[in-house]
């Protein structure tokens, strides 16, 4: 099995991504970013790629309506509503019905 390589972006491009401190499901990293503190410390940040866009169409309403993908499952989709953020939600319904893989969100209103 190889591993993902690991691609260094700019500060600007990290901004468009979720950090892996932000993450809510455990994405896989893909992206890094290398800065240095005001002593001159290497300062190394991962990013996922789940973009933040994603929610780019959030309403007033304090509840969400998903659509959910599974590798697993191609060509069907969970369409759903939670209080909850999305990934949250993705991430409780992969882990109660035995996929092999977890749900993506595709989409979130």
């Amino acid at each position: 099995m190889s591993k993902a390589k690991i691609k260094k972006i700019t500060v600007e491009q990290a901004s468009q991504y979720f950090s892996k401190d932000e993450d809510l499901i455990d994405s896989p990293i893909r992206f890094y970013t290398k800065t240095e503190d005001e002593d001159g410390w290497d300062l190394i940040t991962y990013y996922t790629s789940r973009r933040k866009d994603i929610y780019s169409n959030r309403g007033e309403a304090d509840q969400w309506v998903y659509i959910l993908s599974n590798p697993t499952l191609p060509n069907i989709f969970k369409i759903g509503y939670t209080k909850n953020e999305p990934e949250v939600r993705a991430k409780q319904i992969s882990a109660s019905t035995g996929v092999a893989l977890p749900y993506k969100v595709e989409w979130a209103f």
